[in-house]
């Protein structure tokens, strides 16, 4: 088929099947946006593929943590430090046990942690869940973990999603 063919006009009818239709619709948009070809335009950031998400047109891969924090805990370790590295927390689910308690996320470098998030009350037998947010919702210093402190109260089970960026 022609370079020029119009998939919206064709007269020769090279868009009959659905799969042509797809692909003439991506190459047409591919070629409004200034791409060449849809294979090597470069994914934008919070692009997401079942293995992560993209930064800076590189893939950056999701890793989790998990922790049981007892309460009344300053700067529990939850993510260990990685040289040079942001840590992204795009995801958190915290289910305390049946005593109300409150949680912070900390930027955690060697000393005492800094505060990276609100202070989350959490009700007896509840908790928190910040779904999936490309943008994060919280990011720790260069070179630095992730901690958490609980207040009084009881138990709490954390789980994170994240990237190092």
């Amino acid at each position: 088929m022609p370079d020029s063919c119009d998939p919206c006009i064709c007269p020769d009818q090279h868009y009959r099947d659905s799969m042509s239709w797809r692909k003439a619709m991506i190459t047409l948009l591919c070629r409004i946006a200034g791409y060449t070809s849809p294979s090597v335009a470069t994914p934008q950031n919070g692009a997401q593929s079942a293995d992560g998400i993209y930064y800076n047109g590189v893939l950056k891969p999701f890793k989790r943590a998990f922790a049981n924090v007892a309460a009344s805990q300053t700067d529990s370790p939850l993510v260990t430090a990685v040289a040079a590295k942001e840590l992204l927390i795009l995801a958190v689910a915290a289910i305390c046990g049946d005593t109300p308690t409150t949680l912070t996320f900390n930027s955690k470098p060697v000393g005492a942690g800094t505060a990276i998030s609100p202070l989350l009350y959490n009700d007896a037998a509840g908790g928190e869940v910040l779904p999936h947010n490309p943008a994060g919702w919280m990011k720790t210093n260069s070179g630095e973990g992730v901690s958490v402190t609980t207040g009084a109260g009881s138990s709490t089970g954390i789980i994170v999603t994240y990237v190092e960026l």
